[in-house]
C-alpha cells in the first residue's frame, strides 16, 4: 500500500511541470486524495469479519471519500472553461490508472462482504453509503467533462461510465431500503459540505481582481446579494442545493416552447381546473343581468304603480354582495383545509357543495331564499378562486406560469361570455324557465370537472410540504413528458425541497399569522395590494346609457387597457409573490381584500350615479382616477418584477431586502452556497474555514 502511494505521489510531481493550469493540478491531487480514501475503504471492508462494532471502520471511511470527492467538485468549478487537450489527456490517464481501478475493486469487496453485513441488518447504510459516492462521483465528473475538450471526451467519457457502472452496481447489490440511512448521512454532512463550500469561495476569490472593488459604486454592488444580505442556508445535503442550482438554471434559461415540450400535461392539468373559475364568472354576470329580465323581475320584484315589477336597489346590492360574502369565508376555510387534505380533494370537495347550493338558486320561492343561496355558493367559488391560480403556479415552470395563470382571468371572460350567450337565448322565454334554466345549466359543470380532477396530479410543492417526496416524485413525472429524457424528476423535487428549507428558515410555520411574520409581511402586503388594485383602479359605469360618445370611447380604451395589464397580470403577481410555505394563505388574504374592495365599491358606486344620493354622473371618473394614480405610485415603489425567478430566487431577495426597483437587476448566483463572491455559511469563522483548506490541502 506504501509503495503504490509512493508511486502515485510520484506520477503527481512529475506531471506539475506538464500542466499548463495550476488549478488543473489541483483536481489532479483531488483525484489521488479520492482514491486514497477508497483504497482505505477496500482495505477496512476485507478486514471485516462480521459482527456490528467491527464494522464500524467501513461506514466511517465513506465520510472521508465523500468529502475529498466533494473538494474535488469545488475545486473542478475553477478550472478553465476549456482545459487544454495534453491536461484533459493527464487527467484522463490518471483516472484511469486509479479510479477505474480501485473503485470497482471497493464494490466488489462490499459486496463479497455482504452476507456478514446483512447478518447485522446494515446493508441499507452501505447501500446509502455507495449512493452518497455516486452522486458526489456524478457531481465531480460532470463539471470536468464540462471543460473536457472534443477530442479527449470519448475516452473521459468511457473512464467515468467505469466508475458510474460500478457504484451502481453495489447500490443495486444492497437492497434494503436506504430511506432512513440516506436521510442521516444527509443530516450529518451539511456541516462539513458548508465548510468545503466557503473553501472553495475562498479560493475562488484569490482567481479575482480586487482592485477593483474600490472602485465599484454602491449601486452597483447593490446588484449581487451577499453574506451580508442572508443569514442562514438550509440545512440540506449538498446533492439537493447542486440540484436545486441545476434546476433553477434550466428554468430560468427554458423558453416557452421547451417548457410546453417538456410540461405538455401540466398545462392540460391546468386548464383543466382553471375551468372552475368559468362557472364563478358565469354567476357573478348571471346575476347582474337577471334582475333585467322580465321573468326574473316578475318571480322576486315588486309590483309598481304602472304595472311593472322591480327589484329594488337594496336588494339588487344584497344579491350582488351576497356572493362576495360567502367567498371571503370560503377563502378563509380553503387556506385551511387544502394545507390539511391537498389541493385535488378541496377542488373536488367544493364542487359536490355547489352541486347542492345551485339547487337553493334554481328553486328559490323568495329573494331571502336566493340571497342565501349566492351566499352559499360563494363558499366553493372561493375555493376556486385560490386553488386554481395556486395550482397552475406550483405544477409548471418559470417559462409558463405566466401564462397559465393568468389564463384563469381568461376564464372569468369565457364564463361571462357564456352568461352573456345563455341569456341571449332565454331572453324571449315566458315563465321561469327564462332565468331558471341558467341557474341549471351549472348542473352540467361539476360532473365533468370532478371526473377530471380526481385524474389529476396533486402538487408536489404541496407533497413536499407534507415530507411525501416520493409521492412527489411520480407527480412531477405524470406532469412532464416522457419523451424528454435530459429532464431529471429527482433534480426537481430536491428544488422544491430546497427552497422549502430555505422558506423554513425565516417562517417554520404555515398559518395565516405567518403571513405577517418576518419577511413575509412585506410579500402579504405586495400580494394583497396588488389584488386590491383591480378594484381601485376603477370600473365600467354599468348605467351609461346617457353618456356621450367620448365618454363611450374612454370606456372602450379603459377595458382595453384593464384586460390587457392590470386584469391578467394581477394573477400571475399573486401566484409567484407569495412564499410557497403559505402561498394559499397568502392568496386568500389578497382576494379577500380584494373581495372587500369590491363591497365598499358597490355600496359606493350607486350613491355617485344616483341623481338623489352624489349625482357626481361622469365626474365619478375624477374619484377613481385619483385612486389610480395612488395604485401607480405604489406600483413604483413597493412591486418588485419576478420575471424569470424561480421560487428559490424570490426568496433569497426577499430575504436580502432588495428594493421593489432592483429586483430584476440583481443577481442571485447559484444555490450550492454562494450569492455573488461571499460564502453563506456565516455560522462559520474565516478562521475556521483557512483551517479546513489547509488540512484538506494536506490530505
Amino acid at each position: 500500500m506504501h509503495l503504490q502511494l509512493t508511486t502515485l505521489l510520484a506520477s503527481a510531481t512529475a506531471a506539475l511541470a506538464a500542466f499548463s493550469s495550476p488549478q488543473t493540478q489541483v483536481v489532479y491531487d483531488d483525484v489521488t486524495s479520492i482514491d486514497e480514501n477508497v483504497q482505505k475503504l477496500t482495505a477496512a471492508t476485507e478486514a471485516y469479519q462480521g459482527g456490528l462494532l467491527s464494522q464500524a471502520p467501513i461506514a466511517i471511511d465513506f465520510v472521508p471519500t465523500h468529502l475529498a470527492t466533494r473538494k474535488g467538485f469545488y475545486d473542478s468549478l475553477l478550472l478553465p472553461t476549456t482545459v487544454s487537450e495534453s491536461d484533459a489527456q493527464a487527467l484522463v490517464e490518471h483516472v484511469n490508472n486509479t479510479l477505474a481501478i480501485d473503485n470497482p475493486r471497493a464494490v466488489d469487496t462490499l459486496i463479497s462482504k455482504k452476507p456478514q453485513i446483512e447478518e447485522v441488518g446494515d446493508e441499507g447504510i452501505i447501500k446509502a453509503g455507495i449512493q452518497l459516492l455516486l452522486s458526489d462521483h456524478l457531481s465531480f465528473s460532470d463539471e470536468v467533462l464540462k471543460r473536457t475538450p472534443a477530442d479527449v471526451l470519448p475516452q473521459a467519457n468511457e473512464v467515468v461510465d467505469v466508475i458510474t457502472v460500478a457504484l451502481r452496481k453495489g447500490v443495486d447489490a444492497f437492497s434494503a431500503s436506504l430511506s432512513n440511512e440516506i436521510n442521516l448521512l444527509n443530516r450529518l454532512s451539511p456541516s462539513l459540505d458548508l465548510l468545503l463550500a466557503a473553501a472553495f469561495l475562498l479560493r475562488q476569490a484569490q482567481h479575482i481582481n480586487m482592485s477593483s472593488s474600490d472602485t465599484v459604486s454602491p449601486a452597483a454592488r447593490r446588484t449581487s446579494v451577499t453574506a451580508a444580505d442572508i443569514s442562514h442556508l438550509p440545512e440540506v445535503g449538498l446533492t439537493v442545493a447542486n440540484d436545486a442550482a441545476k434546476v433553477t438554471q434550466n428554468e430560468t434559461s427554458m423558453t416557452l416552447l421547451q417548457g410546453l415540450k417538456t410540461y405538455p400535461k401540466a398545462v392540460a392539468w391546468s386548464v383543466l381546473l382553471s375551468a372552475c373559475i368559468i362557472m364563478e364568472g358565469f354567476d357573478i354576470a348571471l346575476i347582474s343581468s337577471l334582475y333585467a329580465v322580465p321573468a326574473f323581475q316578475q318571480r322576486y320584484g315588486d309590483r309598481q304603480d304602472d304595472g311593472s315589477y322591480e327589484i329594488s336597489a337594496a336588494w339588487q346590492s344584497g344579491l350582488s354582495n351576497g356572493a362576495l360574502i360567502g367567498e371571503i369565508f370560503g377563502l378563509f376555510l380553503t387556506g385551511i383545509v387544502a394545507e390539511r387534505i391537498g389541493y385535488r380533494k378541496t377542488m373536488i370537495g367544493a364542487l359536490v357543495l355547489l352541486s347542492g347550493f345551485i339547487f337553493l338558486l334554481f328553486f328559490a320561492q323568495s329573494l331571502p331564499m336566493l340571497l342565501i343561496g349566492e351566499i352559499l355558493c360563494g363558499f366553493p367559488w372561493g375555493t376556486f378562486q385560490t386553488l386554481t391560480t395556486t395550482y397552475a403556479s406550483e405544477v409548471c415552470p418559470v417559462a409558463l406560469r405566466p401564462y397559465l395563470t393568468t389564463y384563469v382571468n381568461l376564464c372569468w371572460v369565457i364564463g361571462q361570455f357564456i352568461s352573456s350567450a345563455v341569456l341571449k337565448g332565454v331572453s324571449g322565454e315566458d315563465g321561469s324557465i327564462g332565468y331558471k334554466l341558467p341557474y341549471g345549466l351549472q348542473w352540467i359543470w361539476p360532473f365533468f370537472l370532478i371526473f377530471g380532477i380526481a385524474l389529476a396530479p396533486e402538487s408536489p410543492w404541496w407533497l413536499v410540504r407534507k415530507g411525501r417526496i416520493e409521492d412527489a416524485k411520480k407527480e412531477v413525472l405524470r406532469l412532464t413528458s416522457r419523451a424528454q429524457s435530459d429532464f431529471d424528476p429527482v433534480a426537481t423535487v430536491n428544488m422544491m425541497i430546497y427552497t422549502n428549507e430555505l422558506e423554513k428558515k425565516d417562517i417554520a410555520g404555515a398559518k395565516y399569522w405567518d403571513c405577517f411574520k418576518g419577511v413575509n409581511l412585506r410579500r402579504t402586503e405586495i400580494v394583497t395590494f396588488v389584488w386590491a388594485i383591480q378594484t381601485l383602479c376603477g370600473g365600467i359605469l354599468s348605467d351609461s346609457g346617457g353618456a356621450q360618445w367620448a365618454i363611450a370611447a374612454m370606456m372602450l380604451v379603459y377595458t382595453f387597457v384593464y384586460d390587457a395589464t392590470v386584469g391578467p397580470v394581477c394573477y400571475s403577481l399573486v401566484a409567484e409573490l407569495a412564499s410557497t410555505r403559505v402561498r394559499n394563505k397568502t392568496v386568500v388574504l389578497a382576494r379577500n381584500l380584494y373581495n372587500i374592495t369590491g363591497i365598499v365599491a358597490n355600496v359606493l358606486t350607486p350613491h355617485m350615479l344616483n341623481p338623489d344620493s352624489w349625482d357626481w354622473g361622469a365626474k365619478a371618473g375624477f374619484f377613481w382616477g385619483g385612486s389610480c394614480a395612488l395604485c401607480a405610485l405604489w406600483t413604483y415603489y413597493r412591486l418588485p418584477e419576478p420575471k424569470r425567478r424561480t421560487y428559490a430566487e424570490l426568496d433569497v431577495l426577499f430575504q436580502a431586502k432588495i428594493p421593489a426597483r432592483e429586483f430584476a437587476s440583481t443577481d442571485v448566483a447559484a444555490l450550492n452556497g454562494t450569492f455573488g463572491n461571499t460564502a453563506i455559511a456565516d455560522q462559520h469563522t474565516e478562521k475556521d474555514v483557512c483551517e479546513m483548506v489547509e488540512h484538506l490541502d494536506k490530505s
